[in-house]
């Protein structure tokens, strides 16, 4: 019978607690823990809790504007995606700038 101890798990009741707390039967589905710790259901994607970089609930926040994680974040002194690394073409006084450089004096 299931929920007792069980010194041999190769003899009957083949019972084990998943992580539910729930003591299943062999061949019965049970809840499992996830490459995040939390416990799911059966049949459940075991990396479901994992963002696209990778991280336990992070939500994308290390994936930058062109999807790369931990990749440069924010704009250039152009304005665009600093991970894009775009040229801004020539400024007013007729010099290309580069979009990598800051513009301090705005």
């Amino acid at each position: 019978m299931c929920g007792q101890c069980v010194l041999n798990v190769d003899l009957p009741p083949y019972c084990v607690k998943d992580c539910e707390g729930v003591y299943r039967t062999l061949g019965e589905p049970a809840y499992f823990l996830d490459s995040c710790n939390f416990c799911v259901a059966p049949g459940s994607n075991p990396n479901a809790h994992r963002d696209y970089c990778g991280v336990c609930d992070g939500n994308n926040a290390t994936l930058n504007q062109c999807g790369v994680c931990n990749g440069t974040l924010g704009v250039d002194g152009c304005g665009q995606a600093a991970c894009l690394n775009l040229p801004c073409g020539v400024d007013c006084d007729g010099v290309e700038r580069n979009s990598l450089i800051m513009m301090v004096d705005e």
